[in-house]
C-alpha cells in the first residue's frame, strides 16, 4: 500500500477544472505515464485519470504497477483502493483537495502565481534572466522557505519553478514542458518534471507525461460511479 500512497501523491498533479472554465465542459479524461525515481529505484506508473466538472471529482484508474483506484474530491476526501488485496486507504486533507494540482492552475488560467498568493506568499521582485521573466515570491511568515521563483517563456507560460530554503538550499525544482492547446483559451504542459531534494545528495524525481485527452461524450463515465466493495479492509499509512 505504501507504493499506492506514493503513486497517489505524485500523480495529484493531474487534471482539474474550475467554475471559471467554459461551462459546456462536463468531463475530461487523459492517459498518463509516470516514472518515479527514488533511492536508485524506478517505479513506472501507467493509468487513466477522469474529472467530473459538476462536483470537482477526480478519479484515477491505475493500471500499472498495481491495479488500483483513487478518488479525491474538492474537500480533500481521498480513497485509494487496491483491487488485488481488497484494501482501502481513506484520508481527509486540505492539501490533497482536487484543486491542489499543477494542471489545475493551467486549466483555470491561474498560473501567473501557481497558487502562491493564496498560500501565504507575496511577490517580492520581477527580473529578466536569460530571456525569461522571473518572479520571486517570499512567504509572509517564517516557514523555512527563503523564496520561490517562477520563470515564464515569451508566451507568458510557466516553464520552471524553484524552491529555495531559508538555509539557501534548493529544495525543489519543477519543469513544465511540451505545451498542448487543449481548448481555444487553455494550454497545458503535457510533461512535468518534479524534483524534490530530501538532502544535498538525495532526491525524488517524478516525470509525468499526459496524452490522449478526451472531453465530454468522449469520456467513459464508468469510473465516476465505481463503488469500493463494502468488505474492503480499511488500512492506514
Amino acid at each position: 500500500m505504501r507504493i499506492l500512497i506514493i503513486i497517489f501523491y505524485t500523480i495529484l498533479g493531474l487534471i482539474i477544472f474550475s467554475f471559471t472554465l467554459i461551462e459546456k465542459l462536463e468531463y475530461i479524461s487523459a492517459t498518463y505515464k509516470e516514472k518515479i525515481i527514488e533511492n536508485k529505484k524506478i517505479i513506472v506508473v501507467e493509468g487513466e485519470t477522469y474529472f467530473r466538472y459538476k462536483d470537482y471529482l477526480l478519479v484515477t484508474n491505475i493500471l500499472k504497477p498495481i491495479k488500483s483506484f483513487t478518488r479525491v474530491n474538492f474537500y480533500g476526501d481521498i480513497e485509494v483502493y487496491d483491487f488485488e488485496k481488497n484494501t482501502v486507504f481513506i484520508e481527509k486533507s486540505n492539501y490533497t483537495s482536487s484543486q491542489q494540482s499543477y494542471l489545475w492552475y493551467f486549466l483555470t488560467n491561474n498560473y501567473s502565481d501557481m497558487g502562491l498568493a493564496k498560500s501565504g506568499y507575496s511577490l517580492k521582485d520581477t527580473k529578466m534572466e536569460d530571456n525569461a521573466l522571473v518572479n520571486y515570491w517570499i512567504p509572509k511568515i517564517n516557514n523555512g522557505i527563503k523564496h520561490i521563483l517562477i520563470a515564464f517563456n515569451k508566451k507568458q507560460l510557466p516553464i520552471y519553478q524553484e524552491i529555495i530554503s531559508s538555509k539557501n538550499e534548493v529544495k525543489g525544482k519543477i519543469y513544465f514542458m511540451n505545451y498542448h492547446q487543449l481548448l481555444s483559451n487553455v494550454v497545458i504542459p503535457t510533461k512535468i518534471v518534479d524534483i524534490y531534494f530530501k538532502s544535498k545528495k538525495d532526491s525524488v524525481i517524478s516525470i509525468k507525461e499526459y496524452s490522449n485527452f478526451k472531453l465530454n461524450q468522449q469520456v467513459n463515465p464508468e469510473y465516476f460511479n465505481f463503488k469500493i466493495p463494502a468488505n474492503a479492509q480499511l488500512i492506514s499509512k
